[in-house]
């Protein structure tokens, strides 16, 4: 099955296929532009609440540490587990945005900090971190998996839309207004090989289809008076 016969049909589909490779192009670079920053300030958000709930419990009384971390899970929605060494980790993709909040959380708080979207079947933003660096215990920082989440960008998503459907319509538009004059003069060739005499055509639009049309309609003219000559020639010998 091959492309379309019209003009019409072919010229929209060429634009339309540009329109839609362009947004597709559009909407990668977008992508890759967005995932540096995003990853930073989540990997900027993740350190601020480790140092803060480290700070936190070493400055407090012990007594008051499970009082400070329950308010922290019900204000935040950050919990603090151990860390044990047979925990079940489920290792983040080797790229793309949460892989590169990695490397940058890393900078922040250190080589040996890992992340995890997933801890014994758990879902969640789990941050590994020492309380200090003397002491060898290592715990969990349990953040909402929603902080981790690539958000859509709808609102771009939507102008990207809007925009595509009025390149499409702006060129059906276009093909429209110069397949219409081709078209009208398809039909008006078919009249004078049937020996008729069409109306003239509209001489307007592109400079080229103007030309083009007032073109046909001198040598549609031309015909017309040499068949008119060609009959009075006729009618003269006859009589």
């Amino acid at each position: 099955m091959g492309l379309p016969r019209s003009l019409l049909a072919r010229t929209f589909l060429w634009v339309a296929a540009l329109v839609l490779v362009t947004n597709a192009a559009w909407i990668m670079i977008f992508r890759l532009a967005d995932t540096e920053p995003r990853a930073r300030a989540l990997a900027q958000f993740s350190a601020s609440a480790v140092n803060l709930v480290r700070a936190a419990l070493l400055s407090a009384d012990p007594g008051l540490r499970p009082a400070l971390l329950q308010e922290l899970s019900d204000q935040e929605g950050i919990r603090l587990l151990p860390r044990d060494p047979h925990d079940q980790i489920t290792p983040l993709p080797a790229d793309g945005f949460i892989a590169t909040a990695q490397e940058q959380t890393r900078l922040l708080l250190g080589p040996e900090t890992r992340l995890s979207l997933k801890v014994n079947n758990e879902a969640g933003l789990w941050i590994s971190f020492a309380m200090a660096p003397a002491e060898p215990d290592e715990f969990w920082l349990i953040l909402p998996l929603d902080r981790a989440e690539r958000r859509i960008p709808w609102p771009w998503l939507g102008w990207g839309a809007l925009a595509a459907v009025l390149a499409l319509v702006v060129a059906w538009l276009i093909a429209s207004r110069i397949s219409r004059p081709l078209r009208r003069m398809a039909q008006a060739a078919r009249q004078v090989g049937l020996g008729n005499t069409p109306p003239p055509l509209p001489e307007e639009g592109p400079e080229e289809l103007t030309s083009l049309a007032g073109a046909f309609n001198r040598m549609s003219r031309d015909l017309a008076h040499h068949e008119k000559e060609r009959a009075e020639i006729l009618a003269g010998i006859s009589h």
